[in-house]
């Protein structure tokens, strides 16, 4: 049998093919981390954003979960940040985070009331990094460990007669709190991200938060469907400043 010896092209080529297969899995095991990063920098680019949300609120000791539906605005950074949150049904109240205090008001409340985000660590820093999550930053990335999730959204539950959205597929992520302090109220939160329609997006979509649950240490949850996301039209006057901007009206009966 006679050997036949190679050419120097099918050398060259073999090397070649040989060098990818080598390379090929190491350019596939992306980190959760880096996985993280990637899904924000694509959500990343409006300097501000409005959205419509549901919230779920289920406590460790109650069947029933309560049902309240609002607006999120959020400014980036270039815009001078802040963050509103303003629920709007079955009762009104509003929440307002801008350098570090919080201001919050209920429809039964003639004054706002000014408190530093310390006094509430838990929930209230995981409100803050649900407006930089929205916009694509990181936020406090020592606060966590990070875990890819299995990518399904849940439905979204029916509130104030809005349509019940089936589950959806996108990038999820499970964030367990490693913060000595945050640890003692925040357990985990699990944030889904998929391409969705938004008002002013290039080609009317993009990247955008859709889901965020929060799961504290007592045993309750609090979750966020978020929908109707608008980067285009500019943010309300004076929305973050809540001497100026108009109080939350009661809902009508």
């Amino acid at each position: 049998m006679r050997l036949i010896k190679p050419t120097f092209h099918c050398r060259v080529a073999c090397g070649l093919l040989l060098a990818a297969s080598i390379r090929a899995p190491a350019l596939a095991q992306e980190t959760d981390a880096a996985a993280f990063s990637r899904v924000l920098a694509s959500v990343r680019g409006p300097g501000h954003l409005t959205a419509g949300f549901v919230r779920q609120h289920t406590l460790a000791h109650f069947d029933t979960p309560l049902l309240s539906s609002g607006t999120l605005w959020v400014a980036s950074a270039r815009e001078g940040g802040g963050e509103r949150i303003a629920v709007q049904w079955p009762y009104a109240s509003d929440y307002v985070f801008l350098d570090g205090k919080t201001k919050a008001r209920s429809q039964h409340e003639s004054k706002w009331t000014l408190t530093d985000q310390s006094a509430k660590p838990g929930l209230t820093a995981m409100l803050v990094q649900m407006g930089a999550w929205s916009m694509g930053g990181v936020g406090r990335a020592d606060l966590f460990s990070i875990k890819r999730g299995d990518g399904l959204i849940p439905a979204r539950p029916q509130a104030n007669e809005l349509i019940v959205n089936p589950p959806a597929h996108g990038d999820t992520f499970l964030l367990t709190a490693i913060n000595k302090d945050l640890a003692t109220s925040v357990k985990q939160v699990l944030l889904g991200f998929a391409t969705g329609p938004a008002k002013g997006a290039d080609g009317g979509k993009r990247m955008l938060l859709q889901y965020l649950e929060i799961d504290t240490v007592p045993g309750d949850s609090v979750k966020y469907w978020f929908f109707e996301h608008d980067v285009a039209t500019p943010l309300p006057p004076d929305v973050f400043d809540p001497e100026k901007s108009q109080k939350p009206e009661p809902p009508a009966p």
